[in-house]
């Protein structure tokens, strides 16, 4: 993907893995391998806004409009790079339309009723269904 912009500006962007948040730090569950990943600032930042409901240009915007001065020069491009790297990861999905963050990865795991969690997950495929049912 071109992290210089154009195409990758249209895109929402939705968190596609489930997180802790331990010490006020965001802890992603690699469902690819037992190991869970603790990420930077910037990557943290980005992970947590990938709701579904915004693209990258309006992230990108919203972020430049909280410095005095304007937006830094490199910004746009430095975001794009680290939304690009979630993706590649699969940390994050990039669509073209709206989508609402399923129970399961919309909050932290310590939040959520495990039951219910297991079962939407099971139901779209996430993870096998449990054959002791």
């Amino acid at each position: 993907m071109n992290v210089e912009g154009s195409d990758m500006d249209s895109k929402y962007f939705i968190r596609n893995a489930q997180f802790l948040l331990l010490n006020e730090r965001v802890v992603i569950i690699d469902s690819n391998s037992p190991t869970v990943v603790t990420m930077d600032e910037w990557p943290e930042l980005i992970f947590l806004a990938a709701d579904g409901q915004h693209t990258i240009a309006e992230f990108i915007a919203s972020i430049g409009s909280e410095y005095d001065g304007g937006m830094p020069e490199g910004l746009p491009e430095q975001i794009r790079s680290i939304i690009q790297d979630l993706s590649e990861h699969g940390y994050i999905t990039l669509l073209s339309s709206k989508k609402t963050l399923p129970y399961y990865f919309a909050i932290p795991v310590e939040e959520q009723d495990k039951e219910k969690a297991k079962a939407l997950m099971e139901a779209d495929g996430v993870i096998p269904k449990d054959r002791d049912r």
